[in-house]
């Protein structure tokens, strides 16, 4: 049986987004991963920017392996690989050991899977349905991880000690071989019939020639700044404000994924109602600076109730204009043929925070302790303006190129028609 729905099968693919979880699940379940495998902050951070150094080159040629090959068969391939790893986790007890695996986790999550989605993801609909089907990619992300995140806390509770949190790593692990399954029987891939690109460096060098991909990229690179640092929005909670670990934890996952089911698609809605990303990223990122600086200027000595308002009230105008990071590329005009290649050279510029950030978080905060946390959020607030400037930069190019845009839509609609009248014959 083959699902016909475009949206749900967005849901089906985007269940391949659970790779990223395991190399990542530090980040919400910061202080059981210390206990777990016995960290310094400093190790953990270490961890995640190894990851990230991996990440940075794999971003780049997944992108060229997702225009070359069958992006189905990539994510496939991704979900089993990441999956193993997950379950050889249960049984790594040193640093030392998960060093390289921390180093594989970014071949098997951003080589094979990131650009194929995306690339996926956009040839299911036009240009002007790109914040709803991005949107919804995001919704259902936060539906996934919100569900898997809140089962694994529920189901474990008090067990979540050292031998817990390994365990943790085996489900992850069988959920990805059980996704990988069932976008194997239950999915067609909408790009198949999109024509492929030689795989060489020509088509790299046409991409970063395109303004929109550098432009994409600085604003990625700000919002995922603001994304990382505010995973130690956690560890704030419990260790300095004096949440219990489960609650600021739970706070967490409702933040990052029922707030993102929330207002993820009404922000792709904006956005195509709008047909223009830039405001709903403007209005984001001044929401979150505004409140970054609020939690500042309360100190962890406030009431609990009025820091953890301001921390939803935060995520919330994250969430919103979370979308605001994939629309670009569809929007600013660039080619549909070389979508995983843009996709590819905008994450390599917009994840390449992983190569220094955790360690320097991890860093600051065995430096100067709870101190360290208001660097933290300096992170945020940099982060920010980075997107802004780059989404007002956007924005002054399309003006000048309105034309060459809309050119561009043209060309994609008719290999959009192509592929699907491919897929029906």
């Amino acid at each position: 049986m083959r699902i016909k729905s475009k949206y749900i099968k967005v849901f089906i693919f985007t269940l391949s987004t659970l790779v990223f979880f395991l190399p990542q699940m530090s980040t919400f379940y910061y202080v059981f991963f210390l206990d777990a495998y016995g960290l310094t902050n400093a190790q953990a951070g270490t961890l995640l920017s190894v990851y990230g150094m991996t990440s940075l080159p794999a971003y780049l040629f997944g992108g060229l392996m997702a225009d070359k090959f069958n992006a189905k068969k990539l994510i496939i391939i991704s979900c089993f690989a990441t999956g193993g790893l997950g379950i050889l986790m249960t049984f790594v007890s040193s640093y030392y050991i998960l060093l390289p695996i921390y180093v594989i986790f970014g071949f098997t999550t951003t080589f094979l899977q990131w650009s194929a989605l995306c690339k996926i993801i956009r040839s299911m609909g036009s240009e002007r349905e790109q914040g709803k089907l991005f949107g919804s990619m995001e919704m259902s992300n936060a539906i996934i991880g919100a569900a898997c995140l809140y089962g694994v806390l529920a189901a474990l509770g008090t067990l979540m000690e050292t031998t817990g949190f390994k365990v943790v790593t085996s489900i992850f692990g069988i959920l990805l071989i059980i996704s990988g399954i069932l976008i194997t029987v239950l999915c067609d891939d909408p790009s198949a019939g999109i024509k492929t690109n030689d795989f060489d460096f020509k088509s790299v060098g046409k991409v970063l020639k395109h303004p929109v991909v550098w432009l994409n990229g600085f604003i990625v690179l700000g919002m995922y700044i603001l994304n990382t640092s505010s995973s130690y929005i956690s560890p704030y909670l419990s260790e300095v404000v004096g949440i219990p670990i489960s609650l600021a934890v739970g706070l967490q996952i409702a933040a990052v994924y029922v707030f993102n089911a929330i207002f993820c698609p009404i922000g792709g809605a904006a956005i195509d109602r709008l047909h223009n990303t830039t405001p709903v990223l403007l209005t984001g990122a001044a929401v979150c600076v505004i409140l970054v600086c609020a939690l500042i200027v309360i100190g962890p000595t406030a009431a609990p109730g009025l820091i953890i308002a301001v921390v939803l009230l935060f995520y919330i105008g994250f969430n919103t204009s979370k979308p605001c990071m994939y629309t670009p590329v569809p929007e600013g005009g660039v080619p549909i043929e070389i979508t995983g290649t843009a996709v590819g050279i905008v994450s390599t510029i917009g994840y390449s925070s992983d190569i220094w950030l955790y360690t320097l978080c991890g860093t600051w905060l065995d430096k100067h302790g709870d101190a360290g946390y208001n660097r933290i959020w300096g992170l945020i607030i940099a982060g920010m303006i980075i997107s802004a400037i780059a989404g007002i930069l956007f924005q002054l190019y399309k003006n000048r190129h309105k034309e060459e845009i809309e050119e561009a839509y043209r060309h994609s609609a008719e290999i959009e028609q192509q592929a699907m009248e491919a897929e029906n014959a």
